[in-house]
């Protein structure tokens, strides 16, 4: 289970950042601008070998990330380099964090009480 910041970040993988590169290493360390700045995240290659990933995400303030890592093909936030390689992909969304999907992208959106 994986969140996105309202950068696109996730896992503490940010945009524009060398770790996203990382191939070689399982878990990196991170220096982040955000308080805790001294992190350790696991890399995209160990990510992208799980079973099943499962984005929780929530709030107005992440739908332009979300609108992006779902709609843009060619996104290069991290959440969007989040590609299962043999295993299942899941984005469970509130409304404020789906606002800015389009219709044609075939989203299913039900409301859970």
């Amino acid at each position: 289970v994986l969140g996105i910041g309202a950068d696109g970040h996730t896992a503490s993988l940010f945009p524009r950042t060398t770790a996203l590169q990382e191939t070689k290493h399982l878990a990196i360390p991170i220096i982040a601008d955000a308080s805790p700045s001294e992190r350790v995240s696991l890399s995209l290659g160990v990510i992208n070998n799980a079973k099943n990933i499962c984005f929780l995400v929530t709030g107005k303030s992440k739908a332009d990330a979300i609108k992006a890592i779902l709609e843009d093909e060619a996104s290069l936030l991290p959440a969007a380099l989040v590609k299962p390689t043999q295993g299942t992909l899941l984005f469970l969304l509130d409304q404020a964090a789906a606002s800015l999907l389009s219709d044609k992208g075939g989203y299913i959106s039900k409301p859970i009480l």
